[in-house]
Parts: C-alpha cells; sequence; structure tokens
C-alpha cells in the first residue's frame, strides 16, 4: 500500500452473496409449504406426525430446550465475535493512518563501514571456468569443477 493511499485494506467480499441467499430462501420457503400443504391434506402424514411426537415425547421434552439454548449461546458467541473483530479492523485503520515516521535510529547508517565477503561464490568469480570432462554425474561448484557421483532418485 502507498504512503499516500487512503483507502481502508478489507477482505474480499462475495459478489453474489444477497442474491444466493434470496434464492436458498426460496427454494426452502417452496419446499416447506409443499411439506406443509401435504400434512394438511394427507391423513396417512397426519398420523405418522402424532404417532412420531407421542412416541418420542420425553426426548423432545429434553431435545429441544437444549437445541434452542445451542442455537441461541452460539447466535450471541458469533456476535460477539464479529464484533470483537470489526472493533479491532477499526482500531488497526486508525493506527495505520495515524502512523507517522520519525528520525532514523542511525542517522548516518550508509557512513559506517561494512565488512566485505571475504569468500565469494565460485559461480561469482571470475577465476572459476568449468572444465570439459566426460564423467557421468554433477558438476561441482568447488574443487576445480569436478564430477560429482549421480544422485540417485
Amino acid at each position: 500500500m502507498d504512503e499516500n493511499s487512503t483507502t481502508p485494506v478489507s477482505k474480499p467480499r462475495r459478489k453474489h452473496g444477497r442474491a444466493t441467499a434470496f434464492l436458498e430462501f426460496v427454494l426452502v420457503t417452496i419446499l416447506s409449504g409443499s411439506i406443509f400443504y401435504e400434512y394438511l391434506h394427507n391423513a396417512f402424514i397426519q398420523s405418522y406426525v402424532r404417532n412420531a411426537v407421542e412416541t418420542n415425547a420425553p426426548i423432545l421434552q429434553f431435545a429441544l430446550p437444549v437445541g434452542i439454548a445451542a442455537i441461541g449461546g452460539s447466535v450471541f458467541l458469533q456476535r460477539r465475535r464479529d464484533s470483537r473483530e470489526s472493533r479491532a479492523a477499526i482500531l488497526r485503520e486508525q493506527i495505520i493512518t495515524n502512523m507517522r515516521f520519525g528520525e532514523s535510529v542511525l542517522p548516518h547508517a550508509e557512513t559506517i563501514p561494512h565488512r566485505q565477503m571475504i569468500f565469494e561464490r565460485p559461480a561469482r568469480d571470475d577465476n572459476f571456468v568449468f572444465q570439459k570432462t566426460t564423467k557421468r554425474g554433477r558438476i561441482s561448484r568447488i574443487r576445480e569443477a569436478e564430477r560429482l557421483p549421480e544422485e540417485s532418485p
């Protein structure tokens, strides 16, 4: 990001998120409506549902409140996490926009002499010459380009 740029950094968003959500809502509504319509007009399904609920009543009395509490708790925790992340993103943006760079720690660092490399890599050494050979194998970068044994796969 440039120093002069003021555009905030954000996550890339999905292009068709709302359209996809709307399409899913329509499909779920149609399927749920058709099942409910079938329930209202079919005596066999009504008796099946009634028997299933009566048979599993003790389980449903426990599982239904626990499931509702779990869903509510997860929604609460997810919203809390999202709000914390959005606050952190806003704080990061404020810190980045208010950031100012002061004087460098070593104002004359370019005048300090640096130790030169003692050993230069053979490939950049002008005196290093690859010698031709008929032996198979890899070429060594040291010891006058001697051939090394072949690598096994």
